[in-house]
C-alpha cells in the first residue's frame, strides 16, 4: 500500500513559487543598456567573454562604478591581480574602496573561490554586486606542488567552473545578488573546420553558456587616435549571444576610452545627432 504524502500540493506551490519580479539598474552606458535590454537585473548572472584587450574588464568596471554611485556595495574578486592602484584611480573607484562600498579580494584557486561563495549565503553578506575577473584565471590546483603538467587541466577546470557557477547562481539568485563573470577566449580547435567556423571560442566549457542569464561577447575594433596619432581608445563591439531579458544577438558598438571607460556624455551627443535631436555644421553642434 502506497504511503500517503505528508506534504500537500498547496505547501509545495507555496515553497517553490517562482519570483519573476525584476529590479533593473543602468550600467552607466546607454549603449550597453540597449544591448542588455535596459540594464542589469537584480539577482541575475552576466558573462563577458572575449580576447585579451577587448574591453571585458573595462565594461565590468563601468558597471561597478555605476553601482557604487547608486550607494550599493560591490565585491570584486580579482583572480588576475590586475585591479591595482593605478586602475582603481583611473576608473574612479578609489573613493568607494576607501569608504567600504567596494571590497577587492584576491583568489588563486577554486577552493578559495568556493569559500567566498559559500560565505555569501550568510545573513551579514550585504553586497549587491559580485564581479569575478576572471574565472579562466582561477587555478584548479590548490598548491604549486600539486600541479601536474601532464594532467588533464582543461577538463578539470571546466568541471570546477561548472560547480562554482552553479553554486553562485543558486545562492545569488535567492539573495538577489547580481553577478558578473569575466571569461577569456581560446583558439577554436576542431577537426571539422569550415570557412564559417569562428577563430576562437569561450574557454571554460559549455557551463559558462548554459548557467548565466546573459552571455556577452566583447570584440575590439578600430583604434581611436588623436590628430598627432596618439591612441586613446578603441571601438568595442558587444553582442548578446544569449539574453533572457531582451532580444538576443543584439549588437552595438561603443567607444571605450582607455583608463576612463565609456563616456555617457559622448554617447548622448552621438545618439542625439543620430536621431536628429541636434545637428552638426561647420561651426559645431546646433
Amino acid at each position: 500500500m502506497a504511503k500517503k504524502a505528508s506534504i500537500s500540493i498547496t505547501d509545495v506551490l507555496s515553497k517553490y513559487k517562482a519570483n519573476n519580479e525584476t529590479e533593473m539598474l543602468s550600467t552607466g552606458s546607454l549603449t550597453l543598456d540597449q544591448v542588455l535590454g535596459g540594464g542589469t537585473n537584480k539577482g541575475s548572472m552576466y558573462v563577458f567573454w572575449g580576447e585579451q584587450g577587448s574591453g571585458k574588464s573595462t565594461c565590468a568596471s563601468q558597471i561597478v562604478r555605476t553601482y557604487c554611485r547608486e550607494g550599493k556595495k560591490v565585491l570584486f574578486i580579482d583572480a588576475e591581480k590586475a585591479l591595482n592602484n593605478i586602475q582603481q584611480d583611473s576608473f574612479g573607484l578609489t573613493p568607494y574602496i576607501e569608504n567600504g562600498q567596494l571590497v577587492i579580494l584576491n583568489v588563486d584557486n577554486f577552493v578559495e573561490l568556493t569559500e567566498i561563495v559559500k560565505a555569501s549565503a550568510n545573513d551579514d553578506f550585504d553586497f549587491e554586486l559580485v564581479v569575478l575577473d576572471s574565472i579562466t584565471s582561477v587555478h584548479v590546483f590548490q598548491d604549486v606542488e600539486d600541479f601536474d603538467i601532464l594532467s588533464n587541466q582543461p577538463a578539470q577546470h571546466a568541471k570546477q567552473s561548472q560547480g562554482v557557477l552553479t553554486l553562485m547562481r543558486t545562492i545569488f539568485t535567492n539573495k538577489g545578488i547580481t553577478s558578473i563573470i569575466i571569461a577569456h577566449a581560446r583558439a577554436n580547435i576542431t577537426m571539422q573546420a569550415t570557412p564559417y567556423t569562428p577563430d576562437n571560442k569561450m574557454a571554460g566549457g559549455f557551463a559558462l553558456r548554459h548557467i548565466p542569464d546573459v552571455l556577452l561577447q566583447v570584440k575590439a575594433g578600430a583604434k581611436l587616435k588623436r590628430d598627432n596619432g596618439e591612441v586613446y581608445g578603441q571601438i568595442v563591439r558587444v553582442t548578446a549571444e544569449k539574453n533572457k531579458f531582451a532580444v538576443p544577438f543584439n549588437t552595438k558598438e561603443v567607444e571605450l576610452i582607455f583608463g576612463r571607460g565609456i563616456s555617457m556624455r559622448d554617447e548622448i551627443i552621438k545618439m542625439s545627432i543620430k536621431y536628429g535631436f541636434i545637428t552638426t555644421g561647420g561651426g559645431g553642434i546646433y
